[in-house]
């Protein structure tokens, strides 16, 4: 019943690294900004490599959307200081909205997933949302 009664979206994350000897600074601090970001009712995980998942409880397609793109600006405009290094990065996101009246979990996280590559496909540095299909 609780999944009828609220909306959640997903939103996939790829942290897209420039170089290699610092990824784990650049993953802490992904990590980092994202907590800063995300409600108490909210959930955040590490799903692949530099892959994220975010549920967001009581969002709409356009709410999940905004909050991914100010997500976005604030990863965008900030840089990882390693050693002598300082690091800019960016992120690649889909959007999708969950609904199991209408698409399983699956079904959703592959939408949420398509919609993150379209992204990357599209130029990086962006968020897409999925074009949703009912069973």
């Amino acid at each position: 019943m609780y999944w009828i009664t609220h909306r959640y979206c997903i939103v996939f994350f790829a942290c897209l690294l420039y170089g290699h000897g610092c990824g784990d600074e650049v993953l802490k601090h992904f990590a980092a900004r994202l907590r800063e970001h995300i409600r108490a009712t909210d959930m955040a995980a590490r799903i692949g490599g530099e892959e994220f998942a975010v549920l967001l409880e009581a969002a709409s397609i356009e709410d999940a959307q905004v909050w991914a793109e100010r997500f976005r600006q604030d990863v965008a405009t900030t840089a990882v200081v390693c050693g002598e290094v300082s690091i800019s990065y960016s992120a690649s996101m889909g959007v999708a909205p969950l609904d199991v009246r209408l698409n399983s979990f699956e079904q959703v996280m592959q939408q949420a997933d398509s919609a993150l590559y379209q992204a990357k496909r599209q130029g990086r540095n962006q968020v897409v949302g999925a074009q949703v299909f009912q069973n």
